[in-house]
């Protein structure tokens, strides 16, 4: 790595870690919301789950945590009419909204992982009765009529494109 390269790496580094303190000071003395680096935080998959992608984009927010009801969402500027529209629509569906200012470096990571559980939204089932898999929508996930629910024979795993279509079990509720 040569030093126009490590110094370019610095400044990019810099103006991430300048875009963070500004969404600090922004959301305490202005907003007076929370603020949160997500940089380091585990994105919660049924979060992404409860906004869709194209809604999380257009809105600029990115929901990364649900606890039980309690839905953790970043959003790039809280004081937006789409905001407050988005807020009641949660809780009309049940859920307990609390958001947090982010930088779009934070919110983009969220986003990206859309594209991850987008592989994850069918499952390959297969039961000892069958002899080939079949892939389902994972939300609609039942037992194959061929699976007495008194013998279970029956195994689930993800489907991913990257791994043949096989991936860690996925172990249905009944």
């Amino acid at each position: 790595e040569n030093h126009w390269t490590r110094a370019c790496h610095e400044i990019e580094e810099l103006r991430r870690n300048e875009e963070e303190e500004l969404v600090q000071i922004l959301a305490e003395a202005k907003y007076e919301v929370p603020s949160i680096n997500l940089a380091s935080v585990l994105i919660n998959n049924e979060a992404l789950r409860t906004i869709s992608e194209d809604e999380a984009r257009l809105l600029e927010v990115a929901p990364f945590n649900l606890i039980g009801k309690k839905l953790s969402i970043a959003v790039r500027a809280p004081d937006k009419d789409e905001i407050k529209i988005l807020r009641e629509s949660l809780i009309q569906k049940g859920y307990e909204p609390e958001f947090y200012m982010a930088s779009l470096a934070s919110i983009k990571k969220v986003w990206d992982r859309y594209h991850e559980l987008s592989f994850a939204k069918n499952v390959l089932c297969s039961c000892k009765y069958l002899r080939t898999a079949i892939s389902v929508p994972k939300r609609s996930l039942s037992l194959p009529a061929c699976a007495d629910r008194s013998d279970f024979g029956f195994t689930c795993i993800p489907a991913n494109p990257f791994t043949s279509g096989l991936t860690a079990p996925f172990i249905p509720t009944c």
